[in-house]
């Protein structure tokens, strides 16, 4: 007996060593494709301003300066563009990422004008129906001409891929936040020389010209600091340099509450993607630390811009979400610029002079490759010795010509659904290429891949809804669905097609087509864990049940069941596969 209790103890220590040990190799499994490093930032970590040598890598995409160099001052060209000197690229080559890999490892989110909330569209799903407008119209992010110089096609290819570029990363880099102050200096600007114009204080032809202008340079890459430039010297000029100081105060003070929200979204936005990865912040630059307006102006732009940089920097330097994940602040204030060539910059109220002096400053504004190799020195300082990628040759999850959407990818959560749906002629894509799998779901397409699932049958009468024509892609679908009792229409005769579905309607749509197929419904699910179950309708709790039980719906993050939320795709792909597996 005493042999059979020692024994009974080591198989039991055994089993506890094993149970101890099994998160540590989840962990260490999810981690096996983190050796990349994705980089986020405007126009200073775009390399905006350098001077290149090697033409092989830029397609043409450089420009020449006075005295014949090249320099560049466009967007990356492509996703894994390494800009020579950029202290982007010194970092990467620092830690291992060179010409031969770069393409596997090197994920460039940066663009001129980027702002936070730029980047966390791009990551974030839920903005899909607001694109990249908010405050600023499309027009002044997108397209050729825009803010950003991103067209909606690189848009969509950056959202496609940039979920995967965080989840491949073991770093990130973030260099945002002057373009964050720029947009509200832009708008403090344009209304205050609306308000000088009707006080008579300037000819509101000249103003209104001024405007157009300095909002024409920021279309093409210009920040906060030209509207900081422009608008105080505009002023100045006419006499109201007190007025647009205190307008420009304000401005920057507004501008903190939304940078603080958008900037702590995004660093939450990666580590959910990536708990794993180590997110490096960069402060912001006061370019004007040293710049007065003119030769006898008391005032340095400087000055004024410290009260943002300051604000913005204390944001970023406390934007980590918690203890448990490893965010590191990197103070660059001090980098080195190309500097001015004079102490001050005369400003003139003629406006072609005026912008064109403002081209001639704007590269000033942006280090060159001493301040490059000066920022790249921080970071890897904020890194530590011990920091490493840990490259050994791994190939990342990336997307490829292999998958059959340029949306949906190997490792995804829904990878293995999506194929199964669109090999069974399920559910096809919303567009060549394209699943659009964190798009809601409608009323229509539950009705759709019903139908899909059960062959097309022709036969059913329509008439039924008055706004389901016979015309339309989904009326034979739509019409089976009522005629097999699969899906009701509303209270008022309609159908409602385009109307979103909810999660709770969505598992009683599929439990009633379970029924219909004569298969088990049984509500043998119990949902009382879920901490929201007081929000199902009382008409689908048994449905609810049902979905649970069966394993056909799981909960959410935060231990909820999200009755009410919107179905996506995804999760309606998920489902159509569980339900085919498990009770189909």
């Amino acid at each position: 007996m005493r042999n059979m209790k020692k024994l009974l103890s080591l198989v039991l220590c055994v089993a506890l060593a094993a149970a101890l040990m099994l998160p540590m190799s989840f962990a260490s499994a999810e981690e096996t494709n983190m050796h990349g490093i994705t980089t986020m930032g405007d126009s200073v970590s775009t390399g905006y301003g350098l001077i290149q040598t090697d033409t092989s890598w830029a397609n043409g995409e450089l420009t020449p300066t006075a005295d014949g160099q090249l320099e560049y001052v466009k967007r990356p060209l492509g996703m894994h563009v390494m800009v020579p000197n950029s202290y982007s690229g010194i970092v990467a080559q620092n830690l291992g990422i060179n010409s031969t890999n770069k393409d596997s490892w090197y994920y460039n989110h940066c663009r001129a004008g980027f702002r936070t909330i730029e980047e966390i569209r791009m990551l974030d799903p839920e903005y899909d129906a607001s694109m990249m407008g908010d405050i600023m119209s499309d027009q002044f992010i997108l397209g050729q001409t825009g803010h950003s110089e991103m067209t909606p096609d690189e848009l969509a290819a950056f959202r496609a891929e940039g979920q995967q570029d965080i989840k491949n990363s073991k770093l990130v880099i973030i260099g945002l936040g002057m373009s964050d102050l720029g947009v509200p200096l832009t708008l403090a600007f344009n209304l205050l020389f609306e308000e000088i114009a009707q006080a008579g204080g300037a000819n509101p032809k000249e103003i209104e010209t001024v405007t157009n202008a300095t909002t024409e340079v920021m279309n093409n890459g210009g920040g906060a600091e030209q509207v900081l430039l422009t608008g105080l010297g505009v002023a100045e000029s006419i006499g109201y340099l007190p007025q647009a100081i205190i307008s420009f105060i304000q401005a920057e003070l507004q501008s903190e509450v939304g940078f603080a929200n958008n900037y702590k979204q995004l660093v939450k936005t990666i580590f959910d993607l990536n708990p794993n990865c180590t997110v490096v912040g960069l402060s912001m630059i006061n370019t004007f630390k040293d710049l007065t307006l003119t030769g006898i102006s008391p005032v340095k732009a400087g000055k004024i811009a410290d009260i943002g940089v300051g604000i913005f920097n204390s944001v970023i330097q406390s934007a980590s979400p918690g203890e448990q994940y490893d965010y590191r602040y990197c103070d660059i204030v001090d980098t080195p610029l190309k500097g001015y060539s004079t102490p001050s910059l005369a400003i003139s109220a003629v406006t072609l002079q005026l912008i064109n002096t403002y081209n001639e400053y704007f590269d000033n504004l942006h280090p060159m490759e001493e301040g490059h190799a000066w920022i790249a020195d921080r970071i890897m300082e904020t890194l530590g010795p011990d920091f490493s990628l840990g490259l050994d040759g791994s190939v990342p999850v990336n997307p490829g010509s292999n998958d059959r959407y340029n949306d949906v990818h190997r490792g995804d959560w829904f990878y293995e659904a999506v194929e199964y749906c669109a090999t069974k002629g399920y559910m096809t894509g919303v567009d060549n290429r394209v699943f659009a799998p964190n798009m809601a779901l409608s009323r229509a397409m539950v009705a759709q891949i019903l139908y899909a699932m059960e062959g097309k049958p022709g036969g059913a009468p329509g008439g039924k809804f008055s706004d389901v024509p016979d015309s339309a892609w989904f009326a034979a679908a739509v019409n089976w669905c009522a005629q097999a009792g699969v899906v009701a229409g509303m209270d008022d005769g309609t159908f409602a097609p385009e109307a979103n579905v909810t999660r709770e309607q969505l598992a009683t749509m599929l439990c009633s087509y379970t029924r219909y197929k004569g298969k088990d419904a049984s509500p043998n699910g119990n949902i009382d864990q879920f901490s929201d179950v007081g929000l199902v309708s009382f008409w689908a709790v048994d449905n609810i049940k049902w979905a649970v039980g069966h394993g056909i719906m799981a909960g959410k993050d935060g231990n909820v069941i999200d009755p009410t939320g919107n179905a996506t795709r995804a999760e309606m792909a998920q489902m159509i596969f569980r339900l085919t597996t498990n009770v189909l």
